[in-house]
């Protein structure tokens, strides 16, 4: 057992054998039990890669041989089981194989790159793969991939599946029944007689040598091929087209094979209305295109080319219009006059000889036409003319050249209406055109107003809304709209032409009375003398406002310069009742205030009752008798009247700080300043007002025991 052991790491070492080896299955076998012994997923996971390291450089190896499809197997299992043990590791181990995972996938995209077999004969099987390493390549690349994530391309099956289906499964299993290899480099080896090369090296020696019969065995391909082939195919070897390596890369060389009869493989493969001769009389054997045709000594077109005329084409010979060179290039118009033989015209067309227009037989454009002598334009032209068109011969407008510019020679028309009556705008003037226009242009307009005196007859659908329903040359002058004016003194009632112009409200008497000026409307006069402002007045006035005549405060040039004669006027509430602020004295104003100005207020008679008034004007807590008790009538903050026996309290009594003495003001203030203290009279009481000011743990005695009274710091009395 220890040698066998030996044998078997030391085969695992030197990976002396390779798929396709009859005993490659011992290699195989000794990886597994070296990956069996280790114990740590790091190192399970570092051996499989390694494991597929080898397979990637076997299947390099093999490009080109029968062991290609056996390669990429034992690859894919390899992938499968380092992707396994990658999957067992976690992130930080996953992150010491970045590296063999990296070389691993250059490994095997370098081994793929040089297979010539697989990849052209097994598509099936090489597409599988190749997706499998595409997702592989995938989650290297992706920062964000966990080793867990490499388990999702693990699975065999479909990818056995395939390959199963494609060569013998028996094969794919190194050491399974097998016929015994020829010794090395014996000609049963080398197989010289019948080189395997292609898809014969792919292929089981059972599949040619059934039943171990080698002698006899046929070597050309119509022994195993001819089944295969397609209805109508070259009866010849395959051999002659096909190569060993594909059915779809094929080579005929027609020389070789001494090939004259075309027809015997590509009868079946002609185009619908294709020359029925022989293929080499137009195509060369590389290619089917270009494809030339030897015309000389040809004399029939048709028996080639009848099929491919298009629609109404010409039933003479080609050669009489193409070259053979291109259908495009087109000569040879003989000497038939006859075009219609072979141009039939479009609809409408001209149905004349094209020559007579097309004078260039080598493009349609540019037409010339000789129209000396020709008097109907509408033999040619009547179909053409757009919608509304004169009626008469294109000549009358016209050039032969060209359709514009166009001109009509005018003289001597008079029915405008014949050519243009379709063409005027809406609301247009019935007349004729001649009346207003030129025949150079439409505009400028002009129209001979003299002697027309019935404006209406034009310009009634042409007025604004609301319009004076007069004469246009009322207002207006022959040239244009603006400016307008109008002759006011022949008319006295403005209503005629007004009445749909006043605003709201508006005075329902004549403009006269008040607009004296017919320029505008905003020069406005005409207050007359005993005209009752009310008749235009009354909804202009604010609310509250007077009810009398305006002409008793205002003037007539403008509202806000105002006055009024107060004389005689003893009720001020019949204009100020609502001017008053809220909470003001309801007497009559004249009691205060002057008639000059709100702000000049006098008559503070004597014996006023001040509260009156004033009963809502004083502050929280003030004193509740008479303003002049204490109060100037000019100025609240001019304050005298502290008469003697006045008692302080019923004013200031909310004034004192807290802890104040509770006696009255006078002893201690004077009346002009609350600074000002005086009056520590003989025997007062020093705790009364002091109290609160000794600091703390002061003798409780009289202050007077010990200070003096005209500084706290002057001490004596000890």
């Amino acid at each position: 057992m220890t040698v066998i052991g030996i044998a078997t790491f030391a085969l695992d070492a030197t990976e002396a054998l390779h798929p396709g080896d009859t005993l490659f299955a011992w290699q195989h076998f000794a990886e597994e039990s070296h990956g069996r012994l280790i114990r740590t997923n790091l190192g399970k996971a570092r051996h499989y890669i390694a494991i597929a390291q080898r397979r990637a450089d076997d299947l390099r190896e093999s490009a080109g041989t029968q062991n290609e499809l056996i390669s990429i197997y034992h690859l894919n299992q390899s992938l499968d089981q380092a992707a396994l043990s990658v999957a067992k590791t976690d992130g930080a181990e996953a992150e010491k194989l970045d590296i063999n995972l990296g070389l691993l996938l250059l490994r095997i995209r370098k081994s793929m790159s040089v297979l010539s077999i697989a990849p052209q004969e097994e598509p099936e099987i090489w597409e599988v793969f190749r997706a499998k390493i595409d997702s592989f390549q995938s989650l290297i690349l992706n920062p964000d991939t966990e080793s867990g994530d490499f388990a999702s391309i693990v699975g065999d099956g479909e990818f056995f599946e395939v390959l199963s289906r494609n060569i013998d499964a028996d094969r794919l299993i190194s050491g399974g029944p097998q016929a015994i290899p020829f010794p090395t480099n014996s000609p049963g080896a080398r197989h010289g007689f019948f080189p395997l090369t292609g898809q014969h090296a792919l292929i089981g020696c059972e599949s040619c040598h059934a039943a171990n019969q080698y002698v006899g065995t046929p070597n050309v391909c119509k022994a195993c091929h001819a089944a295969n082939k397609p209805v109508g195919h070259y009866q010849g070897d395959c051999a002659a087209c096909h190569n060993s390596i594909s059915w779809a890369d094929f080579r005929f060389d027609h020389l070789l094979v001494g090939a004259t009869n075309c027809q015997s493989c590509h009868n079946n493969r002609k185009p619908l209305n294709h020359h029925s001769g022989q293929c080499s009389q137009c195509h060369s054997t590389s290619a089917w295109l270009p494809a030339r045709f030897n015309h000389a000594g040809q004399t029939d077109c048709t028996s080639c080319h009848s099929g491919k005329k298009p629609p109404n084409h010409s039933e003479k010979q080609c050669s009489q219009c193409h070259i053979t060179s291109s259908w495009a290039v087109v000569s040879g118009h003989f000497a038939s006059s006859n075009c219609q033989l072979c141009h039939n015209p479009p609809a409408a067309h001209y149905s004349g000889k094209c020559v007579l227009c097309h004078q260039n037989t080598s493009a349609w454009l540019p037409t010339i036409f000789n129209h000396t002598e020709q008097v109907d334009c509408q033999t040619c032209h009547i179909e053409k003319k757009p919608a509304n068109h004169s009626n008469g011969q294109c000549s009358q407008c016209h050039l032969t050249s060209a359709w514009i510019p166009a001109g009509l020679d005018h003289a001597g028309q008079t029915n405008c209406a014949s050519c243009h009556s379709q063409k005027k705008p809406a609301n247009h003037y019935e007349g004729q055109c001649s009346l207003c226009h030129n025949t150079s242009a439409w505009q400028p307009a002009n129209f001979s107003h003299f002697g027309k005196t019935d404006c209406q007859s034009c310009h009634a659908k042409v007025k604004p809304s609301k319009h004076f329903n007069g004469q246009c040359s009322q207002c207006h002058s022959t040239s244009d709209w603006l400016p307008a004016s109008f002759e006011h003194t022949k008319v006295a009632d403005c209503h005629s032409c007004h009445s749909i112009n006043k605003p709201a409200n508006h005075p329902a008497g004549q403009c006269s009375q008040c607009h004296t000026s017919t320029s505008s409307w905003k020069n406005v006069s005409g207050h007359f003398t005993g005209a009752n402002c009310k008749n235009c007045h009354s909804s202009d006035k604010p609310f509250f406002h007077s009810r009398e005549q305006c002409s008793q405060c205002h003037t007539t040039t403008s509202w806000k310069v105002g006055s009024f004669n107060h004389a005689g006027q003893t009720d001020c509430q019949t204009c100020h009742g609502g001017d008053k602020p809220s909470g003001h004295y309801s007497g009559e104003c004249s009691l205060c205030h002057t008639t000059s100005s709100w702000k000049n207020v006098s008559g503070h008679f004597t014996g006023a009752n001040c509260q009156s008034c004033h009963s809502g004007d004083k502050p929280s807590g003030h004193y509740s008798d008479q303003c002049s008790q204490c109060h100037e009538t000019s100025s609240w903050k001019s304050v005298s009247g502290h008469f003697t026996g006045a008692n302080c309290q019923s004013c200031h009594g909310g004034d004192k700080p807290s802890g104040h003495y509770s006696g009255q003001c006078s002893q201690c203030h004077t009346t002009s300043s609350w600074k000002n203290v005086s009056g520590h009279f003989t025997g007062a009481n020093c705790q009364s007002c002091h109290s609160g000011d000794k600091p703390s743990g002061h003798y409780s005695d009289q202050c007077s025991q010990c200070h003096e009274t005209s500084s706290w710091k002057s001490v004596s009395g000890h």
